[in-house]
């Protein structure tokens, strides 16, 4: 198996092969790296010019961004052209000096210099676009904390308006007042509506695809807005047209700009369908009460129980806790107050199985629902405190984005081996056996992580352990690059699990038991014991085979 290739389809690889099912142009050259010259195989693909340095389509060892090389010098003599890069790039200013191996006028340096021009021309004029760049500053703009401020006021001042309306409407003294408001509150109405119509605008600007068009906010927002509109337009005079009532349904948009209180509102939505089948089953043996009700005393009240809806209006009353009043049907029969046993046994069986036992299971299976979501939620936010915290480390210096994508594109040690291999290869522009500073600094920012990677000689001295692993000329050779890799490789898992562990206490999401399953297997990892003997002559023994498979790959 071949290490650092694949993350089980979530990861992008380290190490990826040469893109030539994508590739716009291909070919074989020779590649001249001071003194040494090697076989290589290059490709250009929409955005990225491609290097295979041994020739091994297998492993792209250079990727270098199109928009970042900055000069192409052809030599029509030798038929070879040398690629300048930016010097703060992704390829550290290195310079690339190709020979075509072939006379074929398509894989010419002259044919190679137009290829990557055009495309460089075509990149140019998409970053200088100014729709996606507007599009992209508005986005952030509206979804900024200013913006999303402005709507929230908004949806207040609203909503406050039409409670305003509504108290001076229907009242027999406030409406001689409220005639004197009408002409106010027709022109904040009309202001209302135009500001909602233009933030509705920058919205769909901003957030504009086929994803955000179907969600289920964005078309709540849409008939809002449209119903406002033809409001608007059809009413003669304020308050006549009954599509005016939606401006009170605008606050609900609030729902999804609070934090806390989109949290709640997500609750309770993922617990109505199980609620719906507790409330369906109540409702059922509602009805079952109403046919018995209808059976037993539709003669002695008809007026309560003369039909299977007005028996089960009545069983709702009882339901919703009412005093029972109903003509004919006294519990205690005057005048000597004689208890009638078939209405109690009626008022207790209902209260009993209908108040006492199904609308408890109706709330119950509602606050069941409701707990869970919110425990899913919190999980959701304390995985969103652990990768902000990853986040963080990522942007904090050294090489921790190549340790957060290396464990997760291995599952055996023997592929960590063979990437670690592969990645000293990669590294090793020269292919002299050997790595410097300078050479592992331009190598990492190279690789495919994000953020790049950017070693600061500090960072190089605390990797080799001030020198430990370093020879008399400061290099590494594969064996210490192979055992200084394991060993970040272990520190970063274990301060991972430490900030897992305390992520997860910290937000109580995480029960007793896998804290404790979690914290056992850091006290592991902590105490192993990786300088043994044994250990010692099985690693040397796998690193001469690595080395041995070095070579192999170089030829």
């Amino acid at each position: 198996p071949r290490g650092f290739e694949r993350g089980g389809g979530y990861t992008e690889p380290l190490i990826e092969p040469m893109p030539l099912r994508s590739c716009l142009k291909q070919c074989a050259v020779v590649l001249q790296v001071s003194d040494k010259v090697f076989c290589a195989h290059i490709c250009i693909t929409y955005d990225t010019f491609c290097l295979a340095r041994g020739g091994d389509v297998r492993t792209t060892t250079d990727n270098v961004p199109l928009l970042e090389i900055t000069d192409i010098q052809v030599d029509h003599k030798s038929n070879s052209f040398t690629i300048q890069t930016l010097k703060d790039g992704q390829a550290s200013g290195r310079s690339y000096k190709l020979t075509g191996q072939t006379q074929d006028p398509a894989d010419s340096a002259t044919a190679w210099k137009a290829e990557i021009e055009m495309q460089q021309q075509v990149l140019i004029h998409e970053r200088d676009a100014w729709l996606p760049n507007l599009q992209k500053r508005v986005k952030n703009a509206y979804n900024g904390r200013h913006g999303q401020n402005i709507v929230c006021a908004m949806l207040v001042s609203n909503f406050l308006l039409v409670c305003w309306e509504s108290q001076f409407r229907y009242t027999g003294n406030s409406l001689q007042r409220y005639s004197k408001w009408e002409g106010t509150f027709r022109t904040l109405d009309i202001m209302f509506t135009c500001a909602f119509t233009v933030e509705l605008c920058v919205n769909l600007f901003g957030h504009f695809s086929p994803k955000v068009l179907k969600s289920g906010w964005m078309i709540f927002d849409i008939t809002l807005v449209s119903t406002s509109i033809v409001a608007l337009i059809s009413a003669t005079q304020l308050g006549t047209n009954a599509y005016r009532t939606v401006r009170s349904l605008r606050v609900i948009r609030m729902f999804s700009k609070l934090r806390r209180l989109k949290r709640v509102t997500k609750a309770v939505l993922n617990s109505v369908s199980p609620v719906m089948n507790a409330f369906f089953l109540a409702m059922m043996v509602a009805g079952i009460f109403a046919v018995m009700g209808v059976a037993l005393f539709k003669k002695k009240s008809p007026q309560d129980f003369g039909s299977f809806l007005r028996a089960f209006f009545t069983v709702f009353k009882v339901m919703s806790l009412q005093v029972w009043k109903v003509k004919g049907l006294r519990i205690l029969v005057p005048p000597d107050y004689k208890v009638d046993f078939a209405v109690l046994t009626y008022v207790v069986l209902v209260v009993i199985v209908m108040v006492w036992v199904l609308l408890n299971v109706v709330v119950a299976v509602l606050l069941d629902n409701y707990v869970q979501a919110i425990q899913v939620e919190e999980q959701k936010l304390a995985v969103k405190a652990l990768i902000e915290q990853q986040n963080k480390e990522l942007h904090s210096g050294g090489i921790i984005p190549l340790l957060a994508k290396m464990t997760t594109l291995f599952d055996t040690k023997e592929q960590l081996d063979i990437g670690i291999a592969r990645l000293f290869y990669v590294l090793d522009w020269d292919e002299s056996g050997y790595i410097g500073y300078t050479e592992l600094k331009n190598g990492f920012r190279k690789l495919n992580c994000q953020p790049p990677i950017e070693l600061t000689w500090e960072d190089f001295q605390v990797l080799t352990n001030g020198g430990e692993f370093l020879n008399a000329k400061g290099e590494l050779s594969l064996h210490n690059f192979h055992s200084m890799m394991t060993l970040q490789l272990k520190l970063y898992v274990q301060r991972h699990m430490t900030d897992c562990l305390g992520i997860f206490r910290h937000s109580k999401t995480l029960s007793l038991e896998n804290q404790m399953m979690l914290g056992t297997i850091r006290y592991l990892v902590l105490s192993q014991q990786a300088d043994t003997k044994d250990g010692e002559g099985v690693l040397a023994k796998r690193m001469a085979d690595l080395a041995v498979r070095v070579e192999r790959l170089s030829e």
